[in-house]
């Protein structure tokens, strides 16, 4: 290996997505931000100052332009944040320029099915576990051509895939989508997963903590990575954490952090406005 490349996000070992996981395997709690409003790296560089560890940006839920989230991501990992991309359901056809770009992981909703579990992992991997593109030059390598088969082993290891679920049907089948090869890491939804339980805004109902079980077993089971997004708070999460999950805390989306902070401010300097 080319000695310049060790400690960069495709390095194979313990850095870039797969050192966070070992992190959340260890038991460490890291902070993740979302991206849905934010266009420019200096929301990056405020995210790493305040000690966040992962950015994702949110394809699904905002109007994002694959240049503009790649590159967002590949930003992410120069300041060592782990730098991930929700793409919207079914387009997997996003996956491999996104990753070319410099995303270090991509997020794929609403998997209901192993069926689907194969076609995002298919997007993600070079073959033979899946069927991406070869790129001999990518960011999360340093643009430094290697053999054939040594980037695309490593381009594979730097690659984190995430799927999320977020239906009855997915909690369902989630031994069945577990035991697809190439998955790194499962996330529940609860937000969307309450919603299509009928549970909508009780993210913490039992129905909803019997399904999040089931994913937590399934998951420790195989090696995988749990982790959950919509949590009530702290405490819901630790009790997540003592089921199994790891202790990724979302801690909010951009719009919602700003939202909050302008609030705070309008507060503290006119308090009769406050509604």
């Amino acid at each position: 290996m080319n000695p310049k490349l060790a400690g960069m996000p495709g390095d194979p070992s313990e850095t870039g997505g797969r050192g966070l996981l070992s992190r959340l395997r260890s038991g460490e709690t890291c902070l993740a931000v979302g991206l849905r409003n934010a266009r420019t790296p200096e929301i990056l560089r405020i995210a790493a100052s305040a000690g966040f560890d992962l950015a994702w940006i949110d394809m699904e839920h905002a109007p994002f332009g694959m240049e503009t989230a790649a590159g967002l991501a590949a930003a992410a990992a120069s300041l060592s944040l782990g730098g991930w991309i929700r793409i919207p359901e079914g387009m997997t056809g996003l996956v491999g320029p996104l990753l070319d770009g410099g995303a270090g992981g991509i997020i794929f909703p609403h998997i209901r099915s192993a069926a689907s579990a194969r076609e995002a992992v298919a997007a993600c991997r070079f073959p033979p576990l899946g069927g991406r593109s070869q790129n001999a030059f990518l960011p999360q390598l340093g643009y430094v051509r290697n053999a054939p088969v040594d980037t695309m082993r490593r381009a594979d290891a730097a690659a984190i895939v995430q799927l999320l679920i977020e239906t009855p049907e997915g909690i369902g089948a989630i031994e069945e989508i577990v035991a697809v090869p190439g998955v790194d890491m499962v996330a529940v939804g609860l937000n969307d997963l309450s919603t299509a339980w009928g549970h909508i805004g009780m993210p913490d109902h039992p129905d909803i903590l019997e399904g999040c079980r089931k994913v937590a077993q399934a998951c420790r089971e195989r090696g995988i990575v749990a982790v959950a997004g919509g949590t009530a708070g702290p405490d819901h999460l630790r009790a997540l954490v003592a089921m199994g999950f790891a202790p990724l805390a979302f801690a909010g989306m951009d719009t919602e952090m700003l939202a909050e902070v302008l609030a705070q401010r309008r507060d503290r300097w006119r308090p009769e406005a406050r509604p």
